[in-house]
């Protein structure tokens, strides 16, 4: 009986985890993909500015 409630509860602790790891991951992604969209835009903003500076030189 002891046994098999300890193996309850190390399968309860493994769920646990997984959980909390798959959550963690989902979280770090979209961290990253919104830096890299941020990334993107600041990069699209910096080009236009660039392109507009270069047509009133000329």
């Amino acid at each position: 009986m002891r046994v098999s409630c300890f193996k309850g509860y190390s399968l309860c602790i493994f769920i646990v985890f997984s959980c909390i790891g798959i959550l963690t991951d989902c979280l770090l992604f979209l961290v990253i993909y919104s830096f890299m969209d941020i990334c993107e835009r600041i990069c699209r903003e910096m080009h236009t500015y660039v392109s507009d500076r270069d047509l009133y030189a000329f």
